[in-house]
């Protein structure tokens, strides 16, 4: 069951990285909207993409939403492993200079 979650998890980082068909669509729409000479053409563009928008928005909250669930479960760190990671940077600035 964890094995799911966690290819449902990467699914939903996949389609983060990468312009989604719905980021496609507001484009084209965006696209009619500036072209429209019509106003009756315009009208039902600018409704067109105000749907997609909407629909967009309900995708990016949704990852956002996937984003936060994976952050909660991320085991915290240690104090003594953040000291340590704050030591070795000191060391290699020291060292540099």
């Amino acid at each position: 069951m964890q094995r799911i979650e966690q290819m449902n998890r990467s699914v939903v980082w996949y389609d983060a990285m990468f312009p989604s068909w719905q980021q496609k669509r507001v484009s084209e729409l965006s696209s009619r909207v500036v072209a429209a000479n019509d106003p009756a053409e315009f009208a039902q563009a600018v409704s067109e993409l105000r749907g997609a928008l909407r629909a967009q928005l309900t995708h990016l909250r949704e990852l956002v939403y996937e984003a936060k669930q994976t952050i909660a479960e991320l085991p915290p760190v240690p104090v003594n492993e953040h000291r340590k990671m704050e030591r070795r940077k000191m060391d290699r600035r020291q060292r540099g200079h």
